[in-house]
């Protein structure tokens, strides 16, 4: 009996995460990527919990632990630069494990823990896609046409792949008022913590010390 096979579109945290689990159940898998590498950048996030807990069922943790920020204490500000609030991570976080890492770290140490039997296809779009209530005949953007048993958009927030199959956005999202900004910037600041937020009605402002001299900020 041939082994069940998924396409997945994105290789993202989501996609890259879907394709060693459906691989561990014995899944062969194709991840559809249209950027021409994994993305680099992105924002810091914290594991703990279940997130810390599953990194450890898939053996990256000590690869995490390697590329880790130690992130003790966030100071808030208001806009004129009065101190708000401090707070000491380990205070409230107690015995509970915690890691800090990079979007980019974590997808780069996921994918290096993909199966070999894994394909990744980057630099490809998805252009169509026909089910028959069984299987799924995927359009490439490269022409090619491929049959999966199973099909998981991770694309993101905007995905292509919910527009083909659920229509428009406009018919599934409700917008909340929010924005945000996620880049990288020279530590010209040199921060006093590890975490410095600015902090007003409507406005949050983030700066988070990396290595090499940068900071990792987020605006919303």
């Amino acid at each position: 009996m041939s082994r069940p096979f998924a396409a997945i579109i994105g290789a993202g945290v989501a996609g890259i995460s879907a394709a060693w689990w459906l691989a561990r159940s014995g899944w062969r898998c194709l991840v559809v990527e249209r950027a021409k590498d994994l993305r680099d950048g992105g924002y810091m996030l914290g594991l703990s919990g279940p997130g810390y807990e599953t990194a450890g069922r898939m053996g990256v943790l000590s690869a995490l632990q390697d590329v880790s920020y130690d992130i003790n204490e966030n100071v808030y500000r208001d806009r004129r630069g009065r101190e708000l609030l401090r707070l000491r991570y380990r205070d409230f976080l107690k015995d509970i494990p915690y890691l800090a890492v990079r979007r980019n770290d974590l997808i780069r140490i996921l994918h290096d823990a993909l199966d070999q039997n894994t394909e990744l296809k980057f630099g490809c779009t998805l252009e169509a896609i026909q089910t028959d209530g069984r299987q799924a005949a995927i359009t490439l953007g490269d022409g090619s046409v491929i049959t999966a048993d199973l099909v998981i958009g991770a694309d993101g927030f905007r995905s292509a792949t919910r527009r083909m199959v659920f229509g428009e956005d406009q018919s599934h999202f409700e917008h909340l008022g929010y924005r945000f900004a996620v880049y990288d910037i020279d530590d010209n600041i040199k921060l006093e913590s590890d975490f410095l937020s600015f902090a007003e009605p409507g406005h949050l402002a983030e700066y988070y010390a990396l290595n090499g001299g940068r900071l990792a900020a987020m605006h919303v």
